[in-house]
């Protein structure tokens, strides 16, 4: 069972992941120095007694902190680029006071933090699947519109809906929220509902990462035209290139539209 944590750490790890870990997380490296543990309670209160309550930690040996660039490649792409990645850490009992190095992969740490299972760690067993990424909940966000309307639609007259991925982690997908929620606040009144994939009717929910949410925007207006009008102005740039007069425009690339619109 996942102790319960304050707002400083990730829901969904079975270890403590505090936030300072975002780009980590996104990126599915972890870097030297980097040093976790299985409790929050390693970061409240006095270290003598939080040393009472800790099992294990994981500090990172390599690889070097900062040893590769950023590259291009959108956060999805990277996080599968160095899922398989070599790592090196320095593993903690605390009960035993027993330490051993212990080489494996940025894939492997990752799944350990997330479902707690130290074996992960060890060559004895397969390498663990890449998670699900936000990306891939696109095609599936239409199986959750039944619970944002059944459970928070209550009241609305003409129920318009506007649901996306939404993970803290992501640079990306924190400002496509953020310009969603000032676009449509110009013209409605949207109710904002963030809640995990299983608790959304996400199909496979267990397989996306940890850190995915789904949010929904809710309105109450007949004129569905105008909510896909402002959605446009907040994730439409046109190419600075253009040489026709065609639009680019796929709405479905960032998320689903409540009733559907065509594109």
């Amino acid at each position: 069972m996942r102790e319960r944590r304050n707002a400083d750490f990730f829901d969904g790890f079975a270890w403590a992941v505090h936030k300072a870990f975002s780009e980590p997380l996104a990126s599915c490296r972890f870097e030297q120095g980097d040093t976790l543990y299985d409790t929050s309670e390693a970061y409240e209160g006095r270290w003598d007694d939080a040393l009472h309550r800790i099992r294990f930690s994981v500090q990172v040996q390599s690889p070097s902190r900062g040893s590769t660039s950023k590259t291009q490649k959108d956060d999805d792409s990277m996080f599968a680029s160095n899922w398989r990645q070599p790592l090196t850490l320095k593993l903690t009992e605390y009960p035993l006071r027993e330490t051993r190095m212990i080489a494996t992969t940025q894939g492997r740490l990752y799944s350990t933090l997330w479902k707690g299972d130290l074996r992960q760690l060890e060559d004895g067993i397969p390498e663990p699947s890449i998670p699900k990424l936000p990306k891939e909940a696109l095609k599936e966000l239409p199986a959750t519109m039944d619970f944002f309307v059944d459970q928070h639609g209550e009241g609305l007259q003409h129920p318009v809906l506007f649901i996306m991925p939404f993970d803290e982690t992501r640079d990306i997908l924190r400002a496509k929220h953020d310009k969603v929620r000032n676009s449509l606040a110009q013209e409605f009144h949207p109710h904002i509902v963030l809640v995990p994939p299983k608790e959304a009717g996400l199909p496979k929910a267990e397989d996306y990462i940890p850190t995915l949410k789904i949010a929904c925007f809710l309105m109450d207006t007949p004129n569905q035209e105008a909510v896909y009008t402002r959605l446009k102005a907040a994730l439409y740039t046109p190419s600075k290139e253009k040489t026709t007069a065609v639009e680019r425009f796929r709405l479905k690339v960032h998320g689903y539209l409540h009733p559907h619109h065509s594109e």
